[in-house]
Parts: C-alpha cells; sequence; structure tokens
C-alpha cells in the first residue's frame, strides 16, 4: 500500500494504491491533499516506512534507520514479539495487519515457548 498524489487542475489529490488479486494495481480515491483526513493518513503511511527512534533499542544488532520494513517483517516481528513492550506492539499493528504477525507466530523458532504462549492468549487462539 502506498499514498500517491495527482495532480488536477492545479490542485493535489491523494490515492491509496493497492495490488489486489491476480497483481491488479488499484487506486482508490482519498480526498484533496488539504483535507484533515489525507494529512493524517499521510501522516500514519509516513511512520510505517521505518521502525521509530522509541523503539530502535529492539534492534541493537542492525541499524533500525536502514532496514527495510516489508523484506524483514518477520524478523521485526519476531523481535518485538519476543522482547517489545506496549509500544512497540502498537507500532507493529498498525504497520502489519493481524494475519501476518499471527503467521509469524506460529512458522517462527526464534521465539520462545513462554512468548509464543503468551501471544497466543492475547490473539484468543487457545
Amino acid at each position: 500500500m502506498a499514498i500517491i498524489l495527482k495532480t488536477l487542475k492545479k490542485k493535489q489529490y491523494a490515492y491509496v494504491v493497492s495490488r489486489r488479486a491476480k497483481g491488479k494495481i488499484v487506486h482508490t480515491y482519498l480526498g484533496p491533499l488539504g483535507h484533515e483526513n489525507v494529512t493524517r493518513l499521510m501522516a500514519l503511511e509516513e511512520t510505517s516506512r521505518q521502525i521509530p527512534k522509541d523503539i530502535h533499542w529492539l534492534f541493537w544488532d542492525i541499524d533500525p534507520q536502514k532496514i527495510e520494513i516489508h523484506t524483514f517483517s518477520k524478523y521485526i516481528i519476531e523481535r518485538i514479539l519476543e522482547l517489545g513492550n506496549e509500544q512497540a506492539f502498537q507500532w507493529l499493528q498498525l504497520v502489519f495487519p493481524t494475519k501476518k504477525i499471527i503467521e509469524v507466530l506460529y512458522t517462527s523458532r526464534a521465539l520462545s515457548k513462554k512468548s509464543k504462549t503468551f501471544w497466543e492468549v492475547w490473539f484468543s487462539l487457545k
């Protein structure tokens, strides 16, 4: 998902671009650039591109500013589920769908049994 701007008659309009089934790309209209909801969504989209500074301490072994979030999603999700706090988990839920988090929960070898059990209860899987 990404937000793009299109200019029509000297006014800018925001669209969400997403990929649907069979690789079809869909542009969904959000509204004019100055609209309150559009500004909020653009700020939210910007925060989902990088790991917030508040949780950099979880990624001591890499440079958190340079990591590609969606390429290394499994690593990021594992680290936050194993060592993160509430703030880190809130960011995780903003960036990744719950389905992806649960998928990592079930397939990860890096999570301790204690953490897996906790998150299974949290997501009402047990």
